[in-house]
């Protein structure tokens, strides 16, 4: 087994068609472009392999009675601002299925969406559990104002802090939403 340090953005040093599985997680989100690039790693891979890919849209939702509290507003309003700017989408994850049917080069796509809840709230043990990981990386990001790059200019230490509190509020239903894609080549 070998372990390569590559940049997806560039032409990566592989043939055509020689891979039978390949796996991404959590890297279109951040991709000016991630259309090109994703189409650049399926010319990388065999007929009959497969694609398996893990996002997560990189926006708060609330569909509670409450939904969004100001501060997760702001918050949102900021990231699709900055997505704009760098030629970013925000909404790759749930852009991915519709995105790789449209390309016509895979038998089939199967996607699945799981909300992962911010503030460990959920019956389903996986989601919950899902949620307190991205959570807990985000949340981490957000307290040193790493969040993305793009964003941490204009997010105050005040702001990081009131969409943790809105966040992990108990009465409401924050969470992220994640995709898993898995779809075989022609």
């Amino acid at each position: 087994m070998q372990f390569l340090q590559l940049d997806v953005r560039n032409k990566l040093p592989f043939e055509p068609e020689s891979f039978d599985i390949i796996h991404a997680r959590f890297i279109f989100m951040h991709l000016p472009n991630w259309q090109k690039v994703l189409e650049n790693i399926i010319s990388l891979l065999k007929p009959g392999g497969w694609l398996w890919i893990e996002e997560v849209d990189f926006w708060l939702y609330d569909d509670g009675p409450q939904g969004l509290g100001p501060s997760l507003k702001v918050f949102n309003k900021k990231c699709l601002s900055h997505s704009g700017l760098r030629n970013v989408d925000v909404f790759t994850a749930s852009s991915l299925r519709p995105v790789l049917e449209g390309l016509g080069s895979f038998i089939e796509v199967h996607n699945i969406g799981m909300r992962c809840p911010t503030n460990g709230k959920n019956i389903d043990s996986n989601a919950r559990q899902m949620g307190q990981v991205l959570w807990a990386a985000f949340r981490q990001a957000l307290k040193q104002s790493k969040v993305l790059q793009w964003v941490a200019d204009d997010i105050t230490s005040e702001l990081a802090d009131e969409v943790i509190q809105e966040a992990e509020d108990p009465l409401r239903d924050v969470y992220l939403q994640m995709y898993m894609t898995w779809s075989q080549k022609k």
